[in-house]
């Protein structure tokens, strides 16, 4: 990100010095160590690139949903027969980790194909476990929920 957006970073490093108390950030990780999955080509990575490039999510948002994906199969050996609901749940709890969109879950169920909700609560909870997903995971965060977790 900083490599991307350098100005931008320069900038609000410049606002962010010099007109906010800088010892009220309240964020910490358990998150000590992590090498990322190879991004899987598969049906679900498809598929979640496909459900997202409607509703103009970036490329990069788009790389961090199946980076979650490659990470949650790097553990897990799942039997994947229906891809839509596996993206449906990892596109939920990206949105949910960056606290930046106005989606709801059955927002969410309607621009994943109308996958059910019960069945994107099942996926995206069991992600959330075996991810040990937290609030502004810095795994899977982007440039706006980077933005929001450091000026809220």
């Amino acid at each position: 990100f900083i490599e991307r957006n350098a100005m931008f970073v320069r900038h609000m490093c410049l606002i962010y010095s010099a007109y906010i108390r800088l010892d009220c950030f309240s964020c910490e990780t358990e998150l000590k160590e992590y090498t990322p999955a190879a991004i899987v080509n598969d049906k679900v990575s498809t598929t979640i690139a496909n459900m997202l490039k409607p509703y103009s999510f970036s490329y990069y948002d788009i790389l961090i949903c199946q980076r979650m994906w490659s990470d949650f199969l790097q553990v897990t050996d799942k039997n994947v027969r229906m891809p839509e609901i596996w993206a449906a749940g990892i596109i939920r709890n990206f949105i949910e980790l960056n606290g930046v969109y106005n989606y709801d879950l059955p927002k969410i169920s309607e621009m994943c194909r109308n996958v059910p909700t019960s069945a994107i609560s099942r996926t995206s909870n069991e992600v959330l476990s075996t991810l040990g997903l937290e609030p502004g995971d810095p795994r899977y965060i982007n440039e706006e929920g980077l933005l929001l977790l450091l000026l809220s």
